[in-house]
């Protein structure tokens, strides 16, 4: 509360405005350095204590022209030996990708909307096993960029509509995986994404936002997602995203928790809390 009431208080003095910075996708994406922060304190597994996983990713982005980008990002985790035994620290799955938006404005100026097709490509630089455990713990939004010896492809198309108050918006992906590795039965997996967003633009510079991020994963996909011994093996994990977020100037911040829904996640933590901090440029 004491960092939301100071990011309120810091970005509320400038008359500088970015765009809204989303836990899920982003449709409109700026010239950018990124580094984010998530932490999750994990449920008593068995005979395992609880344990606190951290994480971090370096995100950037550039816009060779208005309308599209490209983007990267290199996350990295940090697993007590409490998760899955071992002290882990380990690179996850770097992921190079871009995306083109079209705007529009409506007769009065009122609305502004559009479409946003974005893809990324997910590389299997993360090799170890607390990899799998750092995709259980959040699924909506880390499941790609932690798979351990996965490669993925998210396409998605999305589409919002703004005005100088609220904005709504709406994405739905594909993701392909290919799972590599002698003991696995089905090396290629399918998998399903969608995210809807509220924002409350509540000064120029400052935002209000109410996410729900959900994922649907094949038979192969949920039955592995089982390894921090989670009873439940449900398909659809799915979970809602408060968040604050705003600028100072070039600087860029989001702060937000994200609370999972559906019992096999809840079986493995509460909720998860998580900064973002950035430079556009």
């Amino acid at each position: 509360m004491k960092i939301a009431l100071a990011l309120v208080a810091v970005l509320g003095a400038s008359s500088a405005s970015a765009a809204t910075y989303y836990v899920g996708e982003n449709l409109q994406t700026q010239n950018m350095i990124n580094l984010g922060y998530s932490g999750t304190p994990v449920k008593e597994q068995g005979a395992r204590s609880g344990s606190f996983v951290n994480a971090l990713e370096l995100k950037a982005a550039y816009n060779p022209i208005e309308e599209a980008h490209l983007r990267g990002g290199l996350p990295f985790y940090f697993a007590t030996k409490d998760l899955t035994g071992t002290s882990r620290s380990a690179l996850g799955n770097i992921s190079l990708g871009g995306g083109y938006a079209w705007t529009a404005m409506s007769d009065d100026k009122a609305w502004t909307y559009g479409l946003a097709f974005t893809g990324d490509v997910f590389f299997p630089t993360s090799r170890k096993l607390e990899g799998g455990a750092m995709a259980t713990i959040n699924p909506t939004t880390d499941f790609f960029k932690y798979s351990p010896k996965t490669t993925s492809a998210t396409p998605t198309i999305g589409g919002w509509l703004s005005s100088d108050m609220i904005t709504a918006k709406l994405n739905v992906g594909y993701g392909y995986s290919y799972v590599q590795g002698t003991g696995v039965t089905d090396h290629n997996r399918n998998t399903f994404t969608t995210q809807t967003a509220l924002t409350w633009h509540a000064l120029p510079n400052l935002q209000g936002n109410l996410e729900y991020n959900g994922i649907i994963f094949d038979n192969e996909t949920k039955t592995g997602l089982g390894i921090l011994g989670s009873t439940a093996t449900k398909k659809w994990r799915h979970a809602v995203v408060p968040s604050i977020s705003g600028n100072y100037d070039n600087v860029q911040a989001a702060l937000y928790a994200s609370v999972p829904l559906d019992k096999s996640t809840r079986d493995i933590t509460n909720v998860a809390f998580g900064l973002n901090a950035g430079y556009l440029f």
